[in-house]
């Protein structure tokens, strides 16, 4: 059963919101959707042209106002220190928690995760953790 998440939307009040994860198909980058029940709710994360490393995506402010405090509130990830411009808007780079990301949508993440080569590196870090076993 999908993990239910509130966002308190300025328009429509308070909606219970599950979570899809992905890689973006262009480049593999993180996207993270939200879902009101069957249907789209909103990006969460969107798709710009600047540096972004594994695990981090930019983040929908312009679409979401509350979509930082929707991150906090979720313990989805935490603001970088660093955003970048996409057309007249500044929007600010989130490292998110891969395990917490495990979590709410695991089949996503293990698509994440192969398809940018991630899933070698955590299992050598799980057996180096174990002592090598």
């Amino acid at each position: 059963m999908p993990e239910i998440m509130k966002y308190n939307s300025d328009f429509t009040g308070e909606v219970s919101l599950t979570a899809t994860v992905r890689g973006y198909m262009n480049n593999n980058r993180l996207y993270i959707g939200l879902n009101e029940g069957p249907d789209m709710f909103a990006n969460l994360t969107v798709n710009i042209d600047a540096p972004c490393p594994e695990y981090c995506a930019y983040v929908d402010t312009n679409n979401l106002s509350k979509a930082e405090e929707f991150i906090n509130d979720n313990e989805l990830g935490e603001f970088s220190g660093f955003t970048a411009v996409s057309g007249y808007h500044e929007y600010p780079l989130y490292t998110f928690d891969p395990d917490r990301l495990r979590e709410i949508d695991p089949d996503g993440m293990r698509c994440y995760e192969q398809i940018n080569g991630l899933e070698a590196e955590k299992t050598e870090e799980r057996e180096q953790d174990r002592g090598g076993r």
